[in-house]
C-alpha cells in the first residue's frame, strides 16, 4: 500500500489514510510527505473532500470508513482492485511467483530506470537508501508485484509476466496443490495474447502453469546440470567479494557476465529473471550488466543493519523453509565462517505447522536458533501457536541429537523483550565478537528490534 500512496502522491493526489499498526517513525515518514496518518478506524478519518477510497483486504464491509464512504457515493476499491485498473493504464509488467517476487520486482524496476525508461513501481518493498516505496514513471511501463494471496493476482492482466517459482505456502488460502497450481495457471491465461512470459523452467509447478499462456514463453534455467532446454541458461557462477559473478548462455548461443551485489543461486535466478524482462522491452545486455553492478538491494531482504555489540546483524523477510535455506546459504556465501545465530519469527500458525519439518531442517543449518512466538498475522492467536512454535524448538532439537551436535542448537524466546536481553548476554556468543553474524528472519515485525537496541548503527 506504502508504494501506491507513492504513486499516488506523484500523481497530484491528496492522500490520507489509516492504519492501527503504525510506528512512530511511519507517521514521521508520512508526515514529511504531506500524508495525514490516523492511528484509528473511525468516520471523522473521512473528510468531505475525500473523492476514493482504497482499502486492503483485511479491511471488512463493516469498517466504519468504508460504510460512510458508500452511503456518501465514494467509489470504493481494494488495494488489488485498483492496481488492476493501474494495470489497463500502463503497459503492465507483473512479477509472480511464490519465491523472489518483491527483489526481482526492484531489479527489474531499477535496470529500467538505470537505463532512462522511468517505468512506474508499485510493489511490497523499498530500494535501501530511498525515501519511496513506489514511483510514478515517466514511461507507459508499470512494474509490480502480484501477489497469489487470496488470489490476487487475478485482477491483473500484464502485457509481460515473470513466474519465479510456485511452491506452497499460504495454505488458508491453498489448501492443496491442485488449487495452487489452478490458480497460477489462471494468472499465466490473462497475459495478454500478444505479450510475453518469462518463467523459471527448473521448476515443474511453473512450467505446467505456463501451459495455460496464450503468449510467448521465454525459459530460463539456473541449474547447471539441467537437461531441460531453456532459452537462456546459468553457465557459471562464482562469489566475488560481497556479490556474485556468473554467466549465462543467450537463446543465440552467445555467453554473457554479470556481476551483481548479492548473494545466493536464488538472487542469481532473480536477476536473470530481470535481465530478460529488461533485454526483451530493447535494453542492451551491457547497459543491464551496468544497472545491476550498481543495485542498492531491498530493505529486509538480506539487509545488512549494522553492528550491535561488535556483531553483524543481517534482517530478511524469509519466512519460508525454502527462503529460509536461501538466506542461509547466502550467509554462509558471504560470511564465510562466522558463527551464525538465526532469530526466527514465525509467521502464521497454519504455515508454520503445516511446514513443521521443513522448518526445522531449514533453521538446522545454523549454529543456533532462538524460536520467536508465532506472528499470527491474519489468524487467530491462542494457545496453539506457542505449542506449535515449541514443537519446532523440539523438532530442531531432534536433528541436532541425530547429527550429533554437541550443544542444543534451538530454543525458544518468549518475546521480543527476552530477545533483546538475550543479545546483551556474552554467553551466546563463541569466539572473537567480530566472527558472529546474527540473522533475523521473519515477516512480521521481528525488524523492530532494531529499533530499540540502544546504539544500535543502522
Amino acid at each position: 500500500m506504502r508504494s501506491l500512496v507513492d504513486y499516488l502522491l506523484a500523481e497530484g493526489w491528496t492522500v490520507s489514510g489509516s492504519d492501527q499498526s503504525l510506528s512512530q517513525k511511519d507517521r514521521q515518514i508520512f508526515a514529511a510527505k504531506g500524508v495525514r496518518a490516523f492511528s484509528e478506524h473511525c468516520e471523522e478519518n473521512l473528510s468531505e473532500q475525500v473523492s476514493l477510497l482504497i482499502h486492503s483486504l483485511a479491511i471488512s464491509k463493516q469498517n466504519p470508513e468504508r460504510q460512510l464512504a458508500a452511503s456518501r457515493g465514494i467509489p470504493t476499491y481494494s488495494y488489488v482492485e485498483y492496481l488492476g485498473k493501474l494495470f489497463e493504464k500502463h503497459r503492465g509488467i507483473g512479477i509472480a511467483g511464490t519465491h523472489g517476487k518483491t527483489t526481482t520486482t526492484a531489479l527489474l524496476a531499477y535496470i529500467m530506470r538505470h537505463c532512462g525508461e522511468k517505468p512506474s513501481l508499485v510493489y511490497g518493498g523499498r530500494l535501501q537508501g530511498e525515501a519511496e516505496f513506489g514511483w510514478r514513471g515517466k514511461s507507459d511501463y508499470l512494474v509490480a508485484e502480484c501477489c497469489e494471496f487470496r488470489q490476487s493476482f487475478l485482477n491483473y492482466s500484464p502485457e509481460t509476466a515473470l513466474l519465479s517459482g510456485i511452491e506452497q505456502d499460504h495454505f488458508d488460502c491453498f489448501p492443496n496443490q491442485d488449487s495452487l497450481l489452478a490458480a497460477f495457471s489462471q494468472f499465466c491465461s490473462k497475459i495478454n495474447p500478444a505479450g510475453l512470459l518469462v518463467i523459471n523452467n527448473d521448476c515443474d509447478l511453473t512450467r505446467q502453469a505456463s501451459q495455460a499462456a496464450r503468449c510467448r514463453i521465454v525459459r530460463f534455467s539456473v541449474d547447471v546440470s539441467a537437461e531441460k532446454p531453456s532459452d537462456w541458461q546459468l553457465e557459471s557462477i562464482s562469489t566475488k567479494d560481497k556479490g556474485t559473478v556468473f554467466s549465462v548462455r543467450s537463446p543465440e548461443g552467445n555467453t554473457f557476465s554479470f556481476e551483481i551485489p548479492l548473494c545466493g543461486l536464488h538472487q542469481v535466478a532473480n536477476s536473470l529473471s530481470a535481465i530478460i524482462a529488461a533485454n526483451e522491452i530493447g535494453i542492451e545486455l551491457g547497459v543491464i550488466a551496468e544497472g545491476l553492478k550498481m543495485f542498492p538491494g531491498v530493505e529486509r531482504r538480506f539487509h545488512l543493519r549494522g553492528e550491535y555489540c561488535g556483531r553483524v546483524f543481517i534482517d530478511d523477510y524469509a519466512h519460508h523453509p525454502t527462503e529460509i535455506k536461501a538466506t542461509i546459504a547466502a550467509a554462509r556465501q558471504r560470511f564465510g565462517d562466522y558463527r551464525l545465530t538465526v532469530v526466527f519469527q514465525p509467521h502464521q500458525i497454519l504455515r508454520t505447522e503445516s511446514l513443521l519439518d521443513q522448518f526445522a531442517d531449514a533453521l538446522s543449518k545454523a549454529d543456533h536458533v532462538y524460536i520467536l512466538p508465532i506472528f499470527a498475522a491474519r489468524e487467530i492467536l491462542d494457545s496453539r501457536a506457542e505449542t506449535v512454535a515449541r514443537e519446532l524448538v523440539n523438532k530442531g532439537n531432534l536433528l541436532q541429537l541425530l547429527s550429533e551436535k554437541e550443544n542444543r542448537q534451538f530454543e525458544y524466546s518468549p518475546s521480543l523483550d527476552h530477545l533483546r536481553s538475550s543479545l546483551d548476554d556474552s554467553s551466546i556468543t563463541e569466539g572473537s565478537s567480530s566472527s558472529n553474524l546474527f540473522l533475523t528472519l521473519g515477516a512480521g515485525n521481528i525488524d523492530r528490534i532494531y529499533h530499540e537496541l540502544p546504539g544500535f548503527i543502522h
